[in-house]
Order: C-alpha cells, then structure tokens, then sequence
C-alpha cells in the first residue's frame, strides 16, 4: 500500500510536465526496467560445504556451464560450515537473503523442511559414477521446474 501511495505522490508532483496524461510508453518502459532491475529473477542457489568448494571447484563450474546451462551471474554460491547441524539455519537464511528461483543443497544428509532439492555431495559425485548419472537426472528434474 505505502508503493501506491509514493506513486500517486510522485504523478501528482509530476501532473504539471503532462497536461494529456503520462503516455502508456512510459509505463511499458518503466515496467520493463522494473523486470531487468529484479536481481533474484532467475538466480539459482547451491548450497555446498567449505571443503566440498576448495576441493571440488571444477565440478562446481561443470554444473552451472553444463548442468544448469545458465551464466554465472545468475548462480550464487553460498558456502556453509562443514558442521551439518548448522545447515538447516543457514539455508533458511540464505533463501531469505537471495530469494531464488531454486536452491540445490549439496548433502544427502540435512533435513530441512523447504523446497529445495537435495543432492549428494559433490565428493561423491565426483568419485562414484551412479551416482553422477544420479545427480544429472536430479539436475535435469531441477531444471524443469527451475
């Protein structure tokens, strides 16, 4: 409510620059600025553990480049503690903070009650090949949702 109330402020204290109306281009401009300007629209979230990102860099690239297909400006990577009990807390508030349009959890083992998907870790996935073709086939379930 307090947006609306800004904007009716604002046409009024601009009413005087367009005695026929503001032109409909200007509302189609503002609204796609408004689209471009969103920095959550699009934006994935891993979750991986302090360890699992110093030893697993390149997988992590493979995935955003080749899993995701997306740019990496469009991926935040949020790296926890290698304690797992304090992941639950931290993925909530780093949803909160990025406001994704989905979030991968690089652990089997956290239990957390959100939507996200859950896959192994990426030591995993990197020495055992099931469980590689595993993880793609939940990438490609994330992605089609994403």
């Amino acid at each position: 409510m307090d947006q609306r109330r800004e904007l009716s402020r604002y046409l009024d204290s601009v009413r005087s620059s367009y005695p026929n109306g503001i032109p409909k281009s200007v509302f189609a401009t503002a609204a796609q600025q408004s689209k471009a300007a969103s920095p959550a629209q699009g934006v994935h979230l891993l979750i991986v553990s302090k360890t699992e990102m110093e030893n697993h860099s390149d997988l992590i690239n493979a995935i955003i480049d080749k899993g995701l297909q997306v740019e990496r400006s469009r991926v935040e990577i949020a790296v926890a503690s290698d304690d797992l009990s304090s992941w639950p807390q931290f993925i909530e508030q780093e949803v909160a903070r990025v406001k994704p349009s989905g979030t991968i959890v690089f652990s089997e083992e956290v239990k957390i009650d959100m939507s996200v998907t859950i896959a192994p870790t990426l030591s995993i996935i990197s020495s055992n090949q099931n469980d590689k073709k595993r993880f793609w086939e939940i990438l490609k379930g994330y992605r089609s949702r994403s």
